[in-house]
């Protein structure tokens, strides 16, 4: 499995475990359900954009329906 991973671009955490295993606070389980429920993403802005674009996802930043006026 690890060839399919790269190397961290930064220092991995020391208590990267526990912050992954860990749980979401009220308020971040909060934030990512009206994320997924009104807009569909999570995240800064710049980064959500600049990730669809290195992934071939920018067609997922347009508003989902008709456009407006059609």
């Amino acid at each position: 499995m690890s060839a399919f991973l790269n190397e961290w671009p930064m220092e991995r955490p020391k208590d990267w475990i526990e912050l992954v295993n860990g749980s979401e606070t009220d308020t971040e389980l909060g934030d990512l359900r009206l994320s997924r429920r009104v807009i569909g993403r999570y995240g800064n802005e710049n980064w959500v954009i600049r990730i669809a674009k290195q992934l071939g996802f920018e067609w997922t930043m347009n508003s989902r329906g008709r456009p407006k006026g059609t």
